[in-house]
């Protein structure tokens, strides 16, 4: 029986409504990592190389539910835009090793994601050439 891979994860910790956003609003864990296996129908294994931080990012961890955009989940993955590798694919539009635009991206290392929520990178692009 094989033991599945850690997958580094940075999840939101507690929220500052002072806005003081600080290494504490933060925490860095591993889980076991998704596998090719975990996938279900028209889903897609993605290793994350790129994740942005941007102002709104600040404003999800403020906690304050009236803001525009809705604030993070404690104890779950930060998420925002990213890019990434596809290491496997259930679905056809997604060979191996193609880059995708990850709108929502979860802040760690693997992820599985429904192929619907990807966008194609320009042709051309391919995690050989980063």
């Amino acid at each position: 029986m094989s033991v599945a891979a850690p997958n580094t994860q940075v999840l939101a910790n507690k929220y500052s409504p002072s806005s003081d956003i600080s290494l504490d609003s933060f925490k860095v864990v591993t889980a076991p990592a998704p596998t090719k296996e975990s996938l279900n129908d028209n889903q897609v294994l993605i290793r994350n190389l790129y994740l942005s931080i941007d102002p709104y990012t600040c404003q999800r961890l403020i906690g304050d539910s009236e803001k525009y955009i809705p604030q993070f989940e404690l104890n779950k993955p930060i998420r925002g835009y990213g890019s990434a590798v596809v290491e496997a694919s259930t679905n056809p539009d997604f060979a191996v090793g193609e880059i995708v635009d990850v709108p929502d991206a979860s802040w760690e290392n693997l992820s599985v994601v429904d192929a619907a929520a990807l966008r194609k990178a320009p042709s051309g692009a391919n995690a050989r050439d980063l």
